[in-house]
């Protein structure tokens, strides 16, 4: 099974099982920069991500 759809399959699952969680997951402020479009938001997306890992101590 391919990532992307793996993942929409979770996102409906979670819509689904509970909206609230659902909401705080794409409206909060690391899903609005996890979703943006294009290569710009590629970039951004791969920048938080290395950033949040230095933050945390992971990998």
């Amino acid at each position: 099974m391919d990532k992307k759809v793996y993942n929409k399959i979770k996102l409906q699952y979670i819509k689904e099982k509970d909206i609230i969680i659902f909401q705080q997951l794409r409206n909060g402020i690391m899903g609005q920069t996890m979703n943006l479009q294009g290569k710009g938001g590629r970039k951004i997306s791969v920048a938080t991500y290395r950033l949040s890992q230095k933050v945390v101590g992971f990998n």
